[in-house]
């Protein structure tokens, strides 16, 4: 959970991952986790025992699965290590109420922002990799954001 910010630009990579990190989307866009519940990040399903998972539910599908599946191992290692305690289970319904404010970055530039404020889990998924891929995303960005959409044709034009 102490992460979870800082792994969005890495697990959440394009542009277009961020339209579907909102509340209500059962994405992962709460920083919280929970048993057996659909509307948090980290969701451990009902069969518990030796054989338990934990389903993270932040990642996009454009993700590289090898990046993302780093970026979350390292941060949970970060966890073990400090000995940091969860926060407590989530237990309302993520749609209407939710037992946390903290959220998810909402776009890949805030996102970026996120992780390069994060040195410990920089140092941790490796600095030369962080460092070419905020490179990358932050010029991916620029591009985006220089863009004129169709849509922004649509609704505003008919001002001019």
């Amino acid at each position: 959970m102490n992460h979870l910010r800082s792994m969005t630009a890495v697990c959440a990579p394009t542009v277009n991952a961020y339209k579907r990190l909102c509340p209500g989307q059962m994405s992962g866009y709460w920083v919280n986790w929970g048993y057996d519940h659909r509307g948090v990040a980290v969701r451990v399903p009902p069969a518990r025992g030796s054989r338990t998972r934990l389903e993270h539910r932040l990642s996009d599908g454009a993700v590289n699965p090898h990046i993302a599946t780093a970026a979350v191992l390292q941060a949970a290692r970060l966890g073990v290590v400090h000995q940091m305690a969860p926060p407590p289970a989530e237990t309302k319904d993520c749609w209407d109420n939710v037992g946390t404010d903290k959220h998810v970055p909402t776009s890949l530039a805030a996102a970026l922002d996120a992780l390069e404020s994060d040195q410990e889990f920089i140092d941790a998924l490796s600095r030369p990799y962080v460092n070419a891929f905020v490179v990358v995303k932050r010029a991916e960005w620029e591009r985006y954001a220089a863009h004129t959409t169709d849509w922004e044709l649509n609704e505003y034009l008919h001002f001019l």
